[in-house]
């Protein structure tokens, strides 16, 4: 039986991650907001998802995602974004 090999993954962080407080505007005006509680805190960044195919470098392509994540140990995914695409261009 012929089974096929998964292809392989890679992941890399492409940014230092964000330290994010999550406060309502209302919450920081009246002195609600505690920015030490890590439960109003999350990590935001960008990774990249590096797909390798069979090996051969020309193979390879990047995807970019942004994910967040605990802000606290074991720094667990809250969310990764679909992949996120961007082009530059001359005006």
């Amino acid at each position: 039986m012929d089974t096929e090999k998964p292809i392989p993954v890679e992941i890399h962080h492409a940014m230092s991650f964000l330290d994010v407080v999550l406060c309502t505007s209302s919450d920081i005006r009246s002195g609600h907001c505690d920015a030490g509680n890590p439960n109003n805190r999350i990590y935001l960044g960008m990774i990249h998802v590096v797909h390798k195919g069979s090996g051969q470098h020309y193979e390879r392509h990047y995807e970019r995602r942004i994910v967040t994540m605990n802000s606290t140990s074991p720094f667990n995914y809250l969310s990764v974004s679909k992949p996120v695409m961007y082009s530059i261009s001359d005006y």
